[in-house]
């Protein structure tokens, strides 16, 4: 049974909210991913304090121009992440607390003028292994997907 929608955030800038994924942590608490203006972050909260929009701390994941992300949490409760950067670079980071990121790595990156980067996504395996995959828009042709790379 499904319980009536509550909001649990909200933006604080003009732009939209979109979520890009909720995950459970080792904790057992609900982790959101999310982007706001061009920004990404991620939202936590217990289970039993979800229904409230103060049961959610949030911190901010990438500080630069970030669209399409997604998140994955290992078995040791490290949080893996990746994004695209300004639609020109696909960057991954790490954080074993939620709170303090490391910095971007850069996994993938455009391959001429007229290319850009979207919907970056983060698989785990079984092993502790990470695989990322992003597609790839070309210019020259309505920026309609080209590729799809990992």
């Amino acid at each position: 049974m499904w319980t009536e929608p509550v909001d649990i955030l909200a933006t604080t800038g003009t732009g939209s909210l979109t979520v890009f994924s909720l995950r459970t942590d080792v904790y057992g608490d609900l982790v959101l991913f999310w982007g706001s203006d061009n920004r990404l972050k991620m939202s936590s909260a217990a289970p039993r304090d979800a229904l409230s929009a103060s049961g959610w701390s949030t911190a901010d994941v990438a500080l630069e121009s970030s669209f399409y992300g997604d998140l994955e949490i290992d078995d040791a409760g490290r949080y893996h992440a990746v994004y695209t950067s300004q639609n020109l670079r696909v960057q991954y980071v790490m954080s074993s607390d939620g709170q303090i990121w490391t910095q971007p790595v850069t996994v993938g990156d455009v391959v001429g003028p007229t290319r850009a980067l979207s919907f970056a996504d983060l698989a785990l395996d079984a092993a502790g292994r990470l695989y990322a995959t992003w597609t790839e828009n070309d210019g020259l042709n309505n920026w309609l997907a080209s590729a799809v790379c990992v």
